[in-house]
């Protein structure tokens, strides 16, 4: 996979931009620091670089504490020069408020909370390696987990931090060290995320060394956190949880840690130690009812929910409140370990059983005689393995690897997926005789999104664990963060919100979470689909409002008729229809999924094109993406160059913020989707039928997002 088109950050455009088109090789650089990202402006003689708010500064940042022209920055006679423009909260050089100021090499300006710093690049040499903010990363990161898993491949995410020095030098270090299809992510000002496509842990282990080396000769103590793909975590936000995790574990005495291969664990990793599992909701509160009521019995337990709702918080709760719970309990996740491997771990084996079983090993099945098995992720496991597993539940005995004595084991079996093991079944993956054996009693956890009632509690209390973990003291929030955060659908559920509150309180600069806290992603369908709501209650689709909004006209500005109904496309066409699991017959309205996102990408496009006057190539840069790819998207979506610019005074556009192309159309489709399977009660042959795509489609897009 690359990223030529879709994940080249801004830092790497505008620096390889303002190379390219300057005569002399320039040798300073203006390293902008800010909360989504680092980025870079080379300054060549004679050219104006204004940072502000607003268009048209050079660098457009949407920072509140910066004005739309906050200071301008210029080569004159191989000095450079910062100059404030009159701006509201100033500019100020090494601690120093200043109208005008030569600047020097490491000379450190703040524009409000952005930073810039002054360095000095070799003659010739290439632009410094691109950084992108964290949203950027982390569609980066599940694109990356996407592929590593169709393929069989691997994968790494490393945490590098650096108390006392510079993001800079830690950008310098990483840039040092990695290859050219690694990538850089910006965490927080004082911590760099790193994604290793096809590194394995032997990898890892040699570039944490490399860097710590590296930072040791500056006289830097670098920690690193890291977490393997699919050894230590399975999707995009429990590699990131996992690596932050590992890096908050690090010491002075100890500073690497790396997340263990997930075999055996009688704790759930990601939620935070010590700490009571959350329940508000109807729907919650019905779940662990239930479970109050089936934790004595005997009976296996198969739970079933989407990754990271808390599957297995709640098989701890059913060993803690059962009669085993002064027995252990052990968990093995079956799609974290390779086939060859599994069924040592869940049984065993004797020394000389393989290539390197030195010794002889207990499988978690007798380490947790007497109390529990968590079998996690059940669906991946391997057919071969399934046999064995079977035999075991049906005599409860095993054998170890490499062995023929039969040993009597006493557990009780709780089993967890995310996948359709019904539908598996029926495709000859799974074994319909195991699944009898597993499904005595099935309890479904419902994703994030389907219990609102969690949501506020869920965030008081990894508010309360990040400042803990970060020593902070951030106690409040806004209610505009809270509208976003009820809002964002939690593709990654649980676990993406516990990510994005440790984030939002490491960036905070006061006392309470603002809005500019939260990545992108929130902001986004803060804004988009808070909008959307109020559009579908005027029976207007939801990107009409987007259009409408760019254009400072009406809906029908898009191309779109006015009277286009938001979901049903028109009360004439009969919806399809499906039943849920229970046999209740729904209707799911008509959506078009792909002429919906032609249309927001459409606008998306227009209100760059009036932000610039009409200019592709600013607008390219606008949009984040290359201006071959914009033509490109202007012929296949038939879009007029030519703008009516008598609208354009009328126009609010933004407050000159990054319409970054790629997130905003994926966090679009990813809400229809999710709002069609929502409407379908996750029938996905209901779903598929109304956003007009085949289920095979569906299927790969609900792998995408996650969902």
């Amino acid at each position: 996979m690359t990223y030529e088109d879709d994940a080249s950050t801004i830092a790497d455009f505008l620096a390889k931009a303002q190379l390219a088109s300057s005569d002399a090789t320039p040798d300073l650089v203006l390293v902008v620091y800010h909360r989504d990202g680092v980025q870079m402006l080379a300054a060549a003689p004679g050219k104006r670089i204004v940072i502000g708010r607003q268009a048209p500064a050079t660098l457009v940042l949407p920072e509140p504490s910066l004005s739309r022209m906050h200071a301008a920055f210029e080569l004159r006679d191989g000095v450079l020069w910062v100059e404030d423009l009159d701006s509201t909260n100033g500019t100020q050089v090494n601690g120093q408020r200043v109208r005008r100021r030569e600047l020097g090499l490491d000379d450190r300006v703040e524009l409000g909370a952005v930073t810039v710093t002054v360095q000095q690049r070799e003659a010739n040499a290439a632009p410094s390696r691109g950084v992108a903010s964290h949203d950027r990363f982390h569609a980066m990161l599940c694109d990356e987990v996407e592929r590593a898993e169709a393929f069989g491949r691997e994968l790494a995410v490393v945490m590098v931090s650096a108390q006392g020095a510079e993001p800079h030098e830690l950008v310098a270090l990483c840039s040092e060290s990695l290859r050219n299809v690694d990538r850089v992510g910006l965490y927080a000002s004082s911590a760099l995320e790193l994604l290793l496509p096809e590194a394995n842990v032997e990898y890892v282990r040699e570039l944490v060394a490399k860097l710590r080396a590296r930072a040791a000769e500056r006289d830097i103590e670098a920690r690193c956190g890291a977490a393997h793909f699919p050894d230590g975590a399975r999707t995009a936000d429990e590699l990131i949880a996992a690596a932050r995790e590992m890096l908050h574990s690090t010491t002075r005495s100890h500073p690497v840690a790396l997340a263990q291969t997930r075999t055996v664990e009688a704790t759930v990793s990601w939620w935070p130690q010590g700490s009571a599992v959350v329940v508000a909701d109807p729907k919650m509160l019905e779940l662990y009812a239930t479970v109050d009521r089936v934790a004595d019995s005997m009976i296996p337990v198969l739970i079933i929910g989407d990754t990271g709702t808390g599957k297995e918080l709640i098989a701890t709760a059913i060993h803690q409140r059962g009669r085993r719970r002064e027995k252990p309990i052990r968990s093995v996740n079956c799609g974290a370990i390779p086939d060859t491997l599994i069924e040592s771990a869940l049984f065993g084996h004797e020394r000389g059983a393989f290539t390197g079983a030195h010794r002889q090993k207990m499988g978690v099945f007798e380490e947790a005689d007497g109390g529990t098995v968590f079998l996690d992720e059940i669906g991946d496991l391997a057919l071969q393995s399934q046999v064995a597993l079977l035999r075991v539940l049906e005599t409860g005995r095993i054998c170890r690897v490499g062995s023929s004595e039969e040993i009597p084991v006493d557990v009780r079996i709780v089993a967890a997926t995310h996948r359709d093991i019904e539908k598996m079944c029926h495709e000859g993956t799974f074994r319909w005789d195991l699944l009898y054996r597993l499904n005595s009693m099935v309890l479904r956890v419902p994703p994030l999104s389907e219990r609102p009632d969690d949501l506020d509690p869920l965030v008081a209390s990894f508010l309360d664990e990040a400042n803990r973990a970060n020593q902070r003291s951030v106690r409040g929030i806004d209610p505009e963060v809270r509208r976003m955060l009820h809002t964002y659908h939690w593709p990654g559920n649980v676990r993406e919100l516990r990510n994005v509150i440790e984030r939002a309180v490491v960036l905070a600069r006061s006392d309470v979470l603002t809005a500019q806290c939260l990545p992108e992603r929130l902001r986004v369908v803060g804004t988009t689909f808070g909008p959307a709501a109020t559009a579908r209650r005027r029976r207007l689709p939801p990107e009409a409002t987007v259009n409408a909004t760019a254009r400072g006209g009406s809906a029908g500005a898009t191309g779109a008729s006015a009277s286009t109904s938001s979901i049903g496309g028109g009360d004439s066409e009969t919806p399809p229809r499906g039943r849920t699991r229970t046999g209740t017959l729904v209707e799911v309205p008509q959506m078009d999924l792909k002429e919906r996102v032609r249309r927001f990408e459409a606008g998306l496009i227009r209100r760059a094109l009036l932000r610039t006057g009409g200019n592709q190539s600013e607008a390219a840069t606008v949009l984040n993406m290359p201006r071959r790819t914009l033509v490109h998207k202007l012929g296949a979506l038939g879009i007029e160059r030519e703008i009516d610019f008598n609208e354009i005074t009328s126009v609010e556009v933004d407050g000159g913020e990054t319409l970054d192309f790629k997130l905003l159309v994926g966090n679009f489709e990813r809400g229809l989707i999710h709002e069609a399977l929502a409407h379908s009660a996750g029938n996905r042959n209901a779903a598929a039928r109304a956003l007009g795509i085949d289920e095979r489609t569906l299927a790969v897009k609900l792998r995408k997002y996650e969902l």
